[in-house]
């Protein structure tokens, strides 16, 4: 039989090209580790991360109602782990996600729901924190760069940017291979080449 403490370890294994139903199939047996155990923070963790997974790859209305229930899942393991990097790091991700949102993004998610109060700072506040638990993690360097980048402070971004760029990985880290591809693009833009 599967206890709540066995679907965590199985939904964590890395698998290269995650497919949406995948993801679905994912998410569902962290819903159901949920329903056994909802105070678990790596289950919240896994629930977090497959949510947010599946609503980068969804459509509008699908995204937002899947941003909605990841904030909940979010802000119920922040409460019970309030120091832990992985939460912190996917605060000030959807933080800064949220601020950059369109406007025809944020008229869509109004029309569903009550946006959730979100600022530049409050991401980068969240991002450096996690920084301080965890230094060097190559996609964290990259959004306190997207962060201070937004944010108009070219300079600070760039350190943090030329960081994240710089990190080396192995052949079969891809995500790793695309935070550092995206730091370099980034790199790229003109303001960084004064």
């Amino acid at each position: 039989m599967t206890t709540s403490a066995d679907i965590p370890r199985g939904l964590t294994r890395k698998r290269e090209g995650t497919r949406p139903y995948e993801e679905i199939s994912g998410r569902q047996h962290a819903l159901d580790a949920h329903d056994l155990n909802p105070t678990s923070v790596p289950i919240l963790k896994i629930l977090c991360s497959t949510t947010g997974r599946l609503a980068e790859e969804s459509g509008l209305r699908d995204k937002i109602n899947l941003g909605f229930e990841f904030k909940t899942y979010l802000d119920r393991a922040v409460a019970l782990q309030p120091s832990s990097f992985e939460l912190l790091h996917m605060r000030g991700r959807f933080t800064y996600q949220v601020a950059n949102l369109s406007f025809l993004e944020r008229l869509a998610a109004r029309a569903i729901g009550t946006l959730p109060q979100v600022s530049l700072e409050a991401a980068l506040k969240d991002l450096l924190e996690a920084e301080q638990l965890r230094p060097g993690v190559t996609e964290n360097r990259l959004y306190i760069g997207r962060v201070l980048h937004a944010k108009g402070d070219y300079a600070e971004a760039r350190k943090w940017l030329t960081e994240a760029a710089s990190a080396t990985c192995d052949d079969d880290e891809s995500v790793e291979r695309e935070h550092i591809a995206a730091a370099r693009n980034l790199l790229l833009n003109r303001v960084y080449q004064r």
